[in-house]
């Protein structure tokens, strides 16, 4: 995982939804999160695709991020990626009837037609 230091060098990306384990609630202060979420999920929209799939993608990884979802309405579809080393591996697709799972919040897991309005 990357240090407070280097993660405040990367250029700032904001994700749609993050979440943080218990154990890692010491990282959020009053105003900011001081450090690095155990899962980022990016919805994709038309005027941001390419920012979600090449930028934040590599500044996520860059900055440690165990999980990166990447959800697409328009094709009812999810990816998740998990970190090995410096770079996302992916590792599994997922369709509209698909159950999604986390691999780094066990437990979570949600219906991808339930996320993406019809």
């Amino acid at each position: 995982m990357s240090s407070l230091r280097e993660v405040a060098t990367l250029p700032f990306v904001q994700p749609d939804i993050l979440f943080i384990r218990n154990d890692n609630l010491g990282i959020i202060s009053e105003t900011t999160i001081n450090g690095v979420p155990d899962l980022v999920i990016e919805i994709l929209s038309p005027s941001n695709w390419v920012d979600d799939r090449r930028v934040k993608f590599s500044v996520y990884a860059e900055a440690g991020i165990e999980e990166y979802w990447i959800v697409d309405p328009k094709a009812v579809t999810a990816e998740v990626y998990r970190l090995q080393g410096d770079r996302y591996d992916l590792v599994e697709s997922y369709g509209s009837g698909d159950l999604v799972s986390s691999i780094v919040l066990n437990g979570f897991s949600f219906a991808l037609r339930e996320m993406i309005p019809q």
